[in-house]
């Protein structure tokens, strides 16, 4: 069974994640059914989600994909963000890499070691700050 998570990148759209690999969103097909990428450079899988709730995968994957874990962090914060909008940047950076930890079942030295550490951290700060602001335009 193929399990499918749904994670929110960069530009706010959302992306299927199917047994860790990312995907993009690459064109339409026939029927209003689309197809997604791999979002590794230079792997040609694409997979179909077709009206009848099947998942066609092409073929497999022949590398391991870590900006799963960034874009799964990054969902994780903003969540935790809207949640809990006075807590600080620390604690919501230790709420969210727990809970990725525990779902990925990586241990947090792994977490704290892996390239996108300091990114994470500047990226808790920028949503704050986007939720701070959409709170006041609502004041407003």
């Amino acid at each position: 069974m193929v399990e499918v998570i749904w994670v929110r990148g960069g530009n706010k759209l959302d992306m299927p994640v199917l047994n860790g690999y990312l995907f993009h969103f690459h064109r339409y097909l026939d029927l209003g059914v689309a197809s997604w990428r791999c979002a590794f450079k230079g792997c040609n899988v694409h997979v179909h989600f077709k009206e009848d709730g099947t998942i066609e995968i092409s073929k497999h994957h022949e590398h391991t994909q870590t900006k799963v874990l960034k874009l799964k962090c990054f969902d994780y914060i903003s969540v935790f963000v809207e949640e809990n909008p006075f807590e600080t940047g620390h604690i919501l950076f230790n709420k969210a890499t727990n809970k990725l930890s525990t779902f990925y079942e990586y241990n947090r030295s792994y977490l704290q070691n892996f390239p996108y550490f300091s990114t994470l951290k500047t990226m808790i700060f920028r949503l704050k700050r986007e939720y701070y602001l959409s709170s006041l335009e609502e004041l407003i």
